[in-house]
């Protein structure tokens, strides 16, 4: 592959972490590359490609159920396409009694 990351999506070296499906940056990326940028759990996550809300949930192995996700500071739901440059925001659901 010639050192060549794949083009799917990626997370910010600063904030490393194991996602399935995400890939980490190289420090010589332009920071300026339009990339969606997702806050799940204190963790910046960043993707190269646009997708559904369902797929980000699977890619973060998260249940639909149980999270909500809001887009450029809008509520949006799973049939919701996420553009490459949006700012997204993962908010775990809790609920009692």
């Amino acid at each position: 592959m010639g050192g060549r990351l794949p083009s799917r999506a990626f997370i910010t070296p600063a904030r490393a972490d194991t996602v399935p499906g995400a890939f980490l940056t190289s420090p010589h990326r332009c920071a300026k590359e339009l990339a969606m940028h997702v806050n799940w759990e204190g963790k910046e996550y960043v993707f190269e490609k646009p997708m559904l809300v369902s797929r980000l949930l699977q890619e973060l192995n998260v249940s639909q159920e149980g999270h909500l996700v809001v887009a450029n500071n809008r509520l949006v739901t799973e049939d919701h396409r996420l553009g490459a440059d949006d700012n997204v925001k993962v908010i775990r659901v809790v609920s009692g009694g």
